[in-house]
C-alpha cells in the first residue's frame, strides 16, 4: 500500500472477483475508505501468492538478519521521496561515506541523480510495476536491494544489484503470524509500519545505527510556485521530483544524463490532490494531507515511541512531531529536529570514509545470487 491509493485497490480487486470482508463499502458515499481497516486485507492474496511464487530463489536467498547489527552505532539517514527530499538532497551529498544511506525504492533515482549512491534499497510493495522505480538505470549497478518476500516475482529478478530478503510482519493477519515464518524461517521479519519509509527505519535500527535521521518523511504537500509575480502559480506536490536515465551514445559523442520525469502509472499527484485536505495540528499550523499521508504519520507516531528508536526529524517543515503523548498526556517519545546540514555536521564528524567498518559495500562479493545459479 506504499503507492496505491486506497480507493484504487478496492476497485481492482472488486473488479477481480475478491471476496471483501464483510462490511468493507467499495463505493461510500463520503468517497472516503479508511487505509487503517482495509489496507491489509486488500493486499493479503496477493502477498500470499508472492511468498509461493518466490519460493524457489527466496528459499535460497540470504535474509535481513544477515545483516543483524551490521553497522553498529554508525549514523543512519534514511531517504523517504516527500517533497523536501528536494530542497536537502544537496547537503545529504555530505553525508556520503560519514553515514549509512538507506533509500526507499521510489528515492532511488532522485539520489542517483543527484550524484549520491546509498548503502541499501529497501522496497516492499507486491505490485508488478515497481521494477519502474529502477528501469533504465545506468549499468554497472551493485546496491544491495533489500525485497520484500511478497514482493512480486519481476521485483527480484529485475532488481540490478544483490538481493536479500525479508518477512513482512503485520499483527493483525495469518500471513505475518504463521505463514511467512514456516515457509521462509531463515530470511527474518521486519515490522511493516504502514510504509516502505517507516520499513526502512526499521532495517536502520536493526542495523543498529545510532542515529536514524529521516529526510524527505514529510507526510504532508509541499508548496511550490511558478511563473512570474503577476502570473503566480502555485501548485501542491506529495513526492519529491522523478528523473529517469537517458543512456548515452557514444558512437554520437553524448553522454548519459538524467532528466525529470513522472510515472504517472506508479504515481499520480492530480489524483492524489483530489482527495487532500487540510489538517491542523497540535502546534497549531496547517497542512495539505490526504488519507493515505495521514495513515502513515499515524503508524510512525504510534510505532516508533514503542521500539525507542533514536530517531532525528531531519524533515523539520514536515509533520513529525517533536514529543508524542498517549490518550493521557504523558510524554512517550519525541524527536528531535535539524535540518539534513545540521545532522551531517552534528554526526557525520569523520574525515574519513567509513566504508571499511560495514559489511553492505562488499555484500555483492559476499552473498550468493540464486537468480544466477
Amino acid at each position: 500500500m506504499s503507492q496505491s491509493s486506497v480507493s484504487e485497490q478496492v476497485k481492482d480487486f472488486a473488479s477481480i472477483g475478491f471476496p471483501v470482508r464483510k462490511g468493507v463499502r467499495v463505493s461510500p458515499k463520503d468517497g472516503k475508505i479508511s487505509p487503517e481497516q482495509f489496507g491489509s486485507d486488500l493486499w493479503f492474496s496477493r502477498w500470499a501468492r508472492n511468498a509461493f511464487r518466490n519460493y524457489p530463489i527466496a528459499s535460497k536467498c540470504f535474509g535481513i538478519r544477515f545483516l543483524y547489527q551490521a553497522c553498529h552505532g554508525l549514523p543512519a539517514f534514511v531517504v523517504g521521496v516527500g517533497p523536501s527530499l528536494d530542497q536537502f538532497i544537496q547537503d545529504l551529498k555530505r553525508a556520503v561515506g560519514h553515514s549509512i544511506i538507506i533509500s526507499t525504492d521510489a528515492a532511488l533515482r532522485a539520489l542517483l541523480a543527484n550524484g549520491i549512491m546509498p548503502d541499501l534499497v529497501i522496497s516492499y510493495d507486491c505490485k508488478d510495476d515497481q521494477k519502474r522505480l529502477w528501469q533504465d538505470i545506468p549499468d554497472g549497478f551493485k546496491i544491495p536491494g533489500l525485497l520484500n518476500s511478497c514482493c512480486h516475482p519481476d521485483t527480484i529478478a529485475s532488481w540490478p544489484g544483490p538481493i536479500l530478503l525479508y518477512n513482512q510482519y503485520h499483527t493483525q493477519d495469518e500471513l505475518c503470524k504463521r505463514i511467512l515464518p514456516d515457509v521462509f524461517p531463515e530470511l527474518g521479519q521486519l515490522p511493516s509500519c504502514g510504509t516502505v519509509g517507516n520499513m526502512a527505519v526499521m532495517a536502520a535500527n536493526l542495523l543498529a545505527c545510532e542515529p536514524i535521521c529521516v529526510v524527505g518523511m514529510d507526510f504532508c504537500y509541499m508548496k511550490s510556485e511558478t511563473g512570474s509575480m503577476k502570473d503566480l502559480k502555485v501548485s501542491w506536490r506529495y513526492r519529491a521530483q522523478d528523473y529517469r536515465y537517458k543512456p548515452s551514445q557514444p558512437e554520437k559523442g553524448i553522454a548519459g544524463v538524467w532528466e525529470p520525469t513522472v510515472i504517472k502509472e506508479l504515481y499520480d499527484n492530480d489524483e492524489r490532490l483530489e482527495r487532500s485536505f487540510m489538517v491542523k495540528d497540535l502546534d497549531g499550523k496547517e497542512y495539505k494531507s490526504d488519507p493515505e499521508l495521514s495513515f502513515y504519520l499515524d503508524s510512525f507516531k504510534d510505532l516508533m515511541p514503542g521500539f525507542k528508536i533514536p530517531i532525528v526529524n531531519c524533515t523539520p517543515g514536515g509533520r513529525i512531531p517533536k514529543l508524542v503523548t498517549d490518550l493521557q498526556g504523558n510524554t512517550i517519545g519525541g524527536f528531535p529536529a535539524m535540518t539534513v546540514g545540521q545532522a551531517v555536521d552534528k554526526y557525520c564528524k569523520s574525515i574519513e570514509s567509513q566504508g571499511g567498518r560495514h559489511v553492505l559495500k562488499h555484500l555483492a562479493a559476499i552473498v550468493p545470487d540464486p537468480r544466477k545459479s
